[in-house]
């Protein structure tokens, strides 16, 4: 439905758009909004107004969107998604990997709750649920997992026996050791299956929003 009053000061709209851009827009706020007059009159539309954001965000949508800015959910940021989810997959490894150092027991259900918690981190990112978020959460998950578990046979390692083992060995030493805990424990596996799919059950639906 077309306006009939201006969205910032509440002003009657004339027949034709001052701002073919803001046709919410009465003239006395197009021309203020270029700097051509001073400050606008104190109204109640005014004052509701005040707490969107500032003129310069509408640089950044299309011409012909009408008001300002609305800070709404995008699609299609799956960069953001991954970057947020990598950081927060970081995070979950580096938990696990002290909660097993120290207890010396790696916690099924606690590898559940990481795997909730990266996919919240990629929806954080995303701004919604999806194909891609879902890939991305299950992978984040399962690689910070992976090289928690690295870094945790390293710990119980050096508790055993005692040596200075250097923090890394190489990308082959690190596959050889998980893959043997994973044959030696299957529990642990069935841990990781358990964090992949809370995973992708929280970020798999397009609906699903970010739990802050």
């Amino acid at each position: 439905m077309t306006p009939t009053t201006c969205s910032l000061c509440g002003s009657p709209l004339p027949a034709v758009a001052a701002d073919q851009r803001h046709p919410d827009w009465c003239p006395t706020c197009a021309a203020r909004a270029t700097g051509d007059l001073g400050p606008a009159p104190v109204t109640t539309a005014s004052v509701a107004n005040a707490a969107r954001p500032s003129n310069a965000w509408s640089d950044a949508v299309s011409p012909g969107t009408q008001g300002l800015l609305l800070l709404a959910p995008a699609p299609g940021r799956y960069l953001e998604g991954a970057v947020v989810g990598v950081a927060t997959a970081t995070l979950a490894g580096l938990i696990w990997w002290a909660v097993s150092a120290l207890t010396g027991v790696q916690f099924a259900y606690f590898a559940a709750l990481l795997g909730l918690v990266v996919g919240n981190g990629v929806l954080i990112g995303s701004r919604r649920g999806g194909g891609i978020p879902a890939l991305l959460a299950v992978v984040s998950v399962l690689v910070s997992l992976a090289v928690a578990q690295y870094f945790i046979e390293r710990s119980i390692a050096i508790s055993d026996h005692g040596a200075d083992i250097p923090l890394w060995h190489g990308f082959a030493f690190a596959r050889t050791v998980v893959t043997e805990r994973l044959k030696d424990q299957p529990l642990i596996g069935l841990s990781w299956l358990m964090a992949a799919v809370v995973a992708l059950v929280s970020t798999m639906s397009p609906k699903r929003r970010a739990v802050l």
